[in-house]
C-alpha cells in the first residue's frame, strides 16, 4: 500500500485548505489533523527538508488583531510539528496578518481564501 505524500520540492509553497481554525482563534478543527498528519510524514520521509510556516488573515478585525492571529495559527502549526518530533531547526513560523491577501476581502469566499496558513519549502538543512 502506497501512503499519499505530498509533492515538495525547494521554492514550493504549499497550501492545505483543509486546516482550519475556529473563527478569531488559533485552536484547530479536528478536520485539520488529516492534513497536518501529511505533512508531517512528508517531513519525516525527508528529514533533511526545511519549511517556513505562514499564517494569514482576511482583513475583518484590526491590523494589530489580525498580525497577532495569523502569528498565532502558524505557531500553532509549528507547535504540532515539534510535538510529533520535527527537529525546531527545521521549522520557522511567521504571522502576516492581512497584508498578503490572495483573493477579495470583499466577499465571504475571498476572505476564506485569504485566511490560510501557506508552507514555504525552504530546501534542506545542514
Amino acid at each position: 500500500e502506497t501512503k499519499p505524500v505530498l509533492k515538495i520540492e525547494a521554492g514550493a509553497t504549499l497550501v492545505l485548505d483543509n486546516i482550519i481554525f475556529k473563527s478569531g482563534t488559533a485552536t484547530l478543527e479536528k478536520e485539520s489533523y488529516a492534513s497536518l498528519k501529511l505533512l508531517y510524514q512528508s517531513l519525516f520521509d525527508h528529514p533533511k527538508l526545511c519549511i517556513s510556516i505562514h499564517g494569514h488573515t482576511d482583513n475583518v478585525g484590526s491590523s494589530a488583531d489580525n498580525l497577532h492571529l495569523s502569528s498565532n495559527r502558524a505557531q500553532t502549526i509549528y507547535n504540532y510539528l515539534v510535538k510529533e518530533g520535527v527537529d525546531k531547526k527545521r521549522l520557522q513560523f511567521k504571522g502576516f496578518g492581512e497584508d498578503k491577501p490572495v483573493s477579495t476581502n470583499e466577499t465571504s469566499f475571498g476572505r476564506k481564501k485569504n485566511r490560510r496558513v501557506e508552507f514555504l519549502v525552504r530546501g534542506t538543512a545542514f
